[in-house]
């Protein structure tokens, strides 16, 4: 890591780091679940035979009738599960026996029955039924996969908040003294200056407190620094029971525990102790942008309330500015919006404030339409602003044409490159005949 006297502007290198560690981590996991889900075929080769069975072997015949003879199974065998259970109090004699066994049959009989109702000369239920369970049943190694990269997410946050722990003892160090802090003597004598006696005790302040849950990390946040969890976050209740269905995969093998239910507000009011929680691609996907939405403007946050170095804010907010344009590149809609909303109350300078709020609306844009912010772009007075102010609005409003004049206007004057072009791409609504027409009216990329 790069050093500087400075500690404002050590913290400056530290941020984008930071930051660049985090979207790293964090894109790479989006990578491997992407890989998943297209090798699936090979991770789960039978899934590939349910396919082919539900292609093939009962071609033509009405999915309702499939799908009842599988569930007609399930079923059966949930029965199966409950009679077991009313008869496993009781004590065991000929009666008891005997009832146990009727109780079977009667399922059983019951279970032939609909097999009977649901086949013909062209289906078998009871066949299909058994031949389905038995290549459903091994279906795991994905959702052992995502439960894997959910955990290892959930880790490259933990580490992210470590560093922002570090980084307010180190722009604040006078948050160490303490009446209660006491060094012995021999503490003393293993430093050879007080800054590294400092940095030692901080460093243990920080461990202390990695030790702690998600909702004290949270308090110290807010006691610290002023920082809520429930103006950073995309959604306060999702994240904590991203937190908690990590905890329970860890210690519980997935399964709900009392602390899952009374920690995770977000979680069905259906779940019960015992039952399974599954990490499906969805699932994973929708945790990882809770989890970057919260690190991303945890760590800003932070670093707008500690720093005050004009320059070095100014380079912040730049970060923060293209680190949302990225977001919107990589298509990730959603925490691009929650970011530039919550990075709009952190900046200083209007640039700053008006490129956030235009990866906004563009955000909003392709999650809602354009009917969602039209009336507001619409009402952005740009007549006195730079000509490149003027062309987003255009792009964003999808009127190409005034757009695009606009741009090689621009261009030829010199006022704007060939890449601020190509970074329309975000905010028009056809991106492709953006770039068809940048090279071929423009000429390729050198």
């Amino acid at each position: 890591m790069t050093s500087h006297r400075d500690p404002e502007l050590s913290a400056l290198v530290s941020y984008k780091e930071t930051l660049d560690r985090f979207q790293d981590a964090l894109g790479s996991i989006r990578e491997i679940s992407e890989f998943i889900s297209t090798n699936r075929q090979a991770i789960e080769p039978e899934w590939r035979a349910t396919i082919e069975i539900e292609s093939t072997s009962v071609q033509g015949i009405p999915s309702a009738r499939t799908r009842g003879a599988v569930a007609a199974l399930g079923e059966h065998l949930q029965n199966l599960l409950k009679v077991g259970k009313e008869f496993d109090n009781a004590k065991e004699s000929p009666e008891i026996r005997s009832a146990r066994k009727a109780a079977v049959a009667e399922l059983s009989n019951q279970l032939e029955a609909k097999f009977r109702d649901l086949s013909d000369e062209t289906f078998d239920a009871a066949s299909y039924a058994h031949q389905m369970l038995s290549v459903s049943a091994p279906r795991r190694r994905t959702e052992v996969l995502h439960s894997s990269l959910l955990t290892s997410a959930v880790a490259d946050f933990e580490v992210l908040f470590s560093q922002v722990v570090g980084m307010y003892f180190s722009l604040r160090p006078q948050a160490l003294s303490s009446r209660e802090l006491q060094f012995s003597w021999d503490d003393i004598q293993q430093f050879d200056s007080i800054d590294e006696l400092r940095s030692f005790h901080a460093d243990r302040q920080v461990e202390q407190l990695m030790w702690k849950g998600f909702e004290e990390w949270m308090e110290w946040l807010e006691k610290k620094l002023k920082i809520k969890l429930s103006e950073i976050a995309m959604d306060s209740d999702d994240v904590k029971e991203v937190f908690q269905r990590r905890h329970v995969i860890i210690h519980n093998g997935g399964h709900v525990s009392r602390q899952y239910l009374k920690k995770a507000p977000s979680a069905p009011s259906t779940l019960k102790i015992g039952d399974k929680l599954h990490v499906t691609k969805e699932y994973l996907e929708s945790s990882l942008d809770q989890l970057f939405t919260l690190g991303v403007m945890m760590l800003s946050a932070a670093f707008f309330k500690l720093v005050s170095t004009k320059g070095v804010l100014d380079k912040a907010e730049e970060r923060l500015a293209s680190l949302t344009h990225k977001m919107l590149v990589d298509k990730q809609w959603a925490p691009a919006l929650q970011i530039a909303k919550a990075s709009a109350a952190l900046v200083r300078t209007d640039g700053a404030r008006m490129a956030l709020q235009i990866n906004l609306w563009a955000a909003q844009k392709k999650l809602n339409g354009l009917k969602s912010i039209q009336r507001d772009v619409e009402a952005w007075d740009t007549s006195t602003l730079r000509g490149d102010y003027a062309m987003s609005r255009y792009a964003l409003l999808d009127n190409f044409e005034e757009s695009w004049k606009l741009a090689t206007k621009l261009l030829a004057t010199g006022e704007i490159n060939r890449k601020l072009i190509e970074e329309l791409a975000v905010l028009v609504d056809d991106e492709v005949e953006l770039m068809t027409r940048l090279t071929s009216e423009i000429g390729p990329t050198d």
